[in-house]
């Protein structure tokens, strides 16, 4: 993966090449995502309890032991790909901070397509499809679900800041937040969730994701780590106007069509993924 996602083009190279190292960059970079921001422990669980489930028993685990080697090996890649993510990072830490905010920036840009995707996807067809996997009762899970993905779109567009922190020994700050934000999530979330339920539980950690990481990392990230927030964040959202013909999209389609059930969502999904896709290719 770490090999294939530093493989140069430009662009006189042919349309195909070109193409096929976008997809696969994407695609390794989903998977770091994943590895990255999910313990190995809930990975495990996931694979040898949530797969049969999902599946009918159709794909399972004889043992949780194959399960978790599994896992290991997978997360392997995953930090081999960081190493070299690492590697390049500190590398371009030495030419300068206006270099470290366009490698921010690139990644991010290519994460933020991909979680809008997700994120708008979810806003239009989570309903059913949450109906759909549990049944009606379960529908205040989508309220829940959004407060969540919603907030954590920040952190994750941002990953890379990661390892500029730590390529500049200056990782310290982020752990004081997160600890301060797992005491403020505690002492929010408790009176929300006894008012609101699950749903005030979900309000209170996306108050605490957006202060902290949303408001006070992208301050540390301008005033300390040397990165140009502000050019991010105006790259960032210059990508939006690309988004607006499969929102348009989405939002008739809604208005227009009742989608019930994965073959529902499967219908909305697949034109919407198009449109969207096009969307940021003639961007």
């Amino acid at each position: 993966c770490g090999v294939l996602n530093t493989i140069p083009y430009a662009k006189n190279d042919p349309l195909p090449k070109r193409f096929l190292l976008k997809l696969v960059r994407v695609m390794i970079r989903v998977y770091v995502e994943v590895f990255r921001g999910t313990p190995m422990v809930l990975q495990a669980v996931f694979l040898y309890y949530g797969l049969p489930y999902f599946t009918d028993n159709a794909v399972r685990f004889d043992s949780i032991w194959m399960a978790a080697i599994l896992v290991v090996s997978l997360t392997s890649v995953f930090l081999l790909t960081s190493v070299m993510a690492a590697q390049r990072v500190n590398r371009q830490a030495g030419e300068g901070d206006e270099q470290l905010t366009r490698l921010f920036t690139r990644v991010g840009r290519i994460q933020f397509m991909l979680l809008m995707l997700v994120l708008t996807g979810f806003i239009f067809v989570g309903m059913p499809f949450i109906q759909a996997w549990g049944g009606a009762e379960y529908a205040p899970a989508y309220w829940v679900a959004l407060l969540l993905i919603g907030p954590v779109t920040v952190p994750l567009i941002q990953n890379i800041g990661i390892e500029i922190q730590r390529a500049k020994n200056m990782h310290q700050f982020r752990s004081k937040v997160y600890f301060c934000m797992a005491i403020g999530n505690a002492i929010v979330s408790v009176p929300l969730g006894m008012k609101f339920g699950g749903i005030g539980c979900a309000l209170g950690t996306a108050i605490s994701m957006i202060v902290g990481n949303g408001l006070i990392m992208n301050w540390y990230y301008q005033a300390h780590i040397g990165l140009d927030m502000v050019y991010f964040w105006k790259r960032i959202l210059g990508i939006v106007p690309a988004m607006l013909p499969a929102i348009a999209l989405g939002v008739a389609a809604v208005r227009l069509h009742t989608f019930t059930g994965y073959s529902g969502v499967l219908l909305f999904a697949v034109p919407y993924a198009a449109v969207y896709a096009a969307g940021l290719y003639r961007f």
